[in-house]
């Protein structure tokens, strides 16, 4: 666990369950980040995998209200972007950790803690930055699925940060959770347009924890 605190930037466990607590990495992330180490005979050079670095630090992509220089984080459960309306949580030690306005987490840490939910908004120069998204992909298990999907995500030019697949042998579909790095919501919603256009596609959508949206 510590190999895994340390590839997602903390430096002890317990700051790790922390983030896990307020939303800053998901369960999801850790597991899967487990399942890596666990499968690899050599886990600290197979752990060495792409983090994006808008997943931690947002200081140059969100103005916090009424507040000066204060350290900001993107919360890993809904994985805010442009276009997104955003909310802030202020951690113990941690500064500010952002969050979509309607995320799950968010909601609950309103009910249990409002004394500690600010004001935040997008600054001017996010334009260039790139976000990690979640996407699910329901598709007919066919030959060449992958492919045609991977073909399209190159030629759209869109950075894969990771790829998880599952078949139903009963009902003879897959389905596959992508991370991908995209700049705003317009093009989101472009690139799920021409992933539900696939052969065989039934459904392409944006997956945060505990909502669907």
């Amino acid at each position: 666990y510590k190999t895994i605190a340390t590839y997602f930037g903390y430096q002890v466990v317990e700051d790790m369950y922390a983030a896990v607590g307020a939303g800053d990495i998901s369960t999801a992330q850790i597991v899967n980040a487990s399942e890596r180490f666990i499968d690899s005979p050599e886990p600290e050079a197979k752990l060495q995998t792409k983090v994006p670095t808008h997943s931690k630090q947002a200081n140059d992509d969100v103005v916090v209200e009424g507040v000066g220089n204060l350290m900001t984080q993107f919360a890993g459960c809904c994985k805010p972007m442009p276009g997104d309306m955003i909310a802030g949580y202020v951690t113990q030690g941690r500064g500010v950790s952002v969050h979509q306005q309607d995320c799950s987490k968010m909601l609950q840490l309103q009910c249990n803690e409002p004394e500690r939910i600010i004001q935040v908004d997008w600054a001017n120069s996010h334009a260039a930055n790139a976000y990690p998204v979640d996407i699910e992909v329901v598709a007919f298990d066919r030959q060449g699925l992958l492919r045609d999907i991977t073909t399209l995500l190159a030629n759209a030019h869109v950075d894969v940060m990771s790829v998880h697949t599952a078949s139903n042998k009963q009902d003879n579909t897959a389905s596959m959770r992508l991370t991908v790095e995209l700049s705003s919501l317009p093009e989101l919603e472009g690139l799920l347009v021409k992933l539900n256009r696939l052969p065989n596609v039934s459904s392409a959508y944006r997956v945060r924890e505990g909502k669907i949206g």
